[in-house]
């Protein structure tokens, strides 16, 4: 870094003009915060450089370009680091909290979680229950992405009591949303239902549409698990009318997504693929990476529905890409379960057990519970198909420990029929 005054002068002094030019602007230039940024670090005035960083970012997440989101980021982190500790904690929040928000729309989870729990300590040292409870938010949504659903809970129900006793309606609407996701990927649907009601309330009494769509979409989500196909669908297409009139797209895109996934269920395979294209349309559009993984799993599905098991495999194998290179492991492990159900329909056993094994070492090294439970019911089916009556039971086995602990009933009823025909069940 060239450190002569008369250098420093020139970049703060052109900082400074070019923030005077456009201070009361309504319409900015595209990438002026850039600009400043780069002013301000070469004049090495650094808490300037943090914030003008951190406007750029927001401006690249505005557009779901995780990948420029993430360069201003790593910018404002590195001016960070030049601050006295005395004064970093209070530009601290702000870019620990942008740098946890573009890992996780990029799927970078393990990543996230150390900056999820960096904004926890901060929160420890500053009077303000809203830090506590973002941070806190933050956490719980980083431990159920790595499928940690426990540490999820415990930090959600953590965020939820800091935000009933400093009455913040928005913190406490979203911890309900985001509690209710965790049940729900815990099957426990009636509570998780309780929870997303109650925070769509919050979200009428804030005339908060943004979080009303999303609370109806999860809703949506909840019957769709439970079989009630034409519930889930007319709360999606709520949830539409509701994105549409909203800015952006990536709302229109998802919940386009859950769509086409109930209309799969309900049998409706052409208006499935006709929302799925539209959904991956949209997400591409917007560059949104971790979303065109998903759809490409998405589509897989619906193709695997129609018996069109090769394309179904393309389809996964652009997901598994995508998500390798997301380094998404928990992304990972689905699509080698899906890859492997569709070879194991083509009659290729090889290349099925192969994606299955590659499914559960994936799992086991993310302690993911449901995964390896899914896996190993699926191993226990294959080799129960090659007519390995032993470990068919081993692998039924371990699926059925793991059932018990979660509490899944019906789960644990299918496994045990499974282990009854085999007659070795006791």
């Amino acid at each position: 870094m060239i450190a002569d005054e008369g250098y420093r002068q020139f970049h703060r002094g052109a900082a400074t003009r070019l923030s005077e030019l456009y201070a009361n602007d309504e319409v900015r230039p595209a990438r002026l915060s850039g600009v400043l940024a780069w002013h301000w670090a070469l004049a090495l005035e650094w808490t300037e450089a943090i914030n003008a960083a951190l406007d750029e970012a927001e401006a690249w997440i505005a557009q779901q370009n995780v990948h420029d989101a993430r360069f201003w980021c790593e910018r404002a982190l590195e001016h960070l680091e030049r601050l006295p500790e005395d004064t970093r904690p209070q530009y601290a929040i702000r870019t620990y909290t942008l740098a946890w928000t573009v890992l996780d729309f990029g799927g970078q989870h393990d990543d996230a979680l150390y900056y999820a729990q960096l904004l926890l300590a901060l929160a420890h040292t500053t009077p303000l229950p809203a830090v506590e409870g973002g941070a806190l938010l933050a956490l719980g949504r980083t431990h159920r992405a790595l499928r940690d659903l426990d540490a999820a809970e415990q930090a959600l129900r953590s965020a939820l009591d800091v935000a009933r006793r400093s009455s913040n309606v928005l913190l406490e609407a979203d911890a309900l949303f985001h509690l209710g996701k965790t049940q729900q990927l815990q099957g426990r649907h009636i509570e998780a239902i309780q929870n997303y009601k109650a925070a769509q309330d919050h979200g009428i009494v804030l005339d908060d549409r943004l979080t009303i769509a999303k609370i109806i979409t999860s809703l949506g989500d909840v019957y769709r698990i439970l079989g009630a196909g034409q519930q889930a669908t007319l709360h999606y297409e709520r949830a539409l009318e509701i994105e549409e009139h909203l800015p952006g797209t990536l709302g229109i895109a998802i919940v386009q997504e859950k769509l086409a996934l109930s209309y799969l269920e309900l049998g409706e395979h052409e208006r499935a693929l006709r929302c799925q294209a539209e959904s991956l349309l949209l997400r591409e559009q917007i560059k949104d990476e971790v979303g065109i993984a998903r759809a490409y799993t998405v589509l897989g599905i619906i193709h695997s529905a129609r018996g069109d098991h090769q394309t179904a495999i393309g389809a996964y194998h652009r997901g598994l890409d995508s998500e390798n290179l997301l380094q998404n492991e928990a992304g990972q492990v689905m699509l080698h379960n899906r890859l492997g159900d569709s070879f194991r329909a083509l009659g290729d056993y090889g290349q099925a057990s192969n994606h299955y094994s590659s499914s559960l070492q994936l799992a086991q090294k993310l302690n993911d519970q449901m995964g390896i439970a899914l896996t190993s019911e699926r191993l226990g089916d294959l080799a129960n198909e090659w007519n390995d009556r032993h470990a068919a039971q081993q692998h039924w086995q371990a699926a059925l420990m793991i059932r018990h602990t979660l509490g899944h009933y019906d789960e644990q009823k299918s496994l045990r029929e499974r282990l009854r025909q085999l007659g070795d069940y006791i």
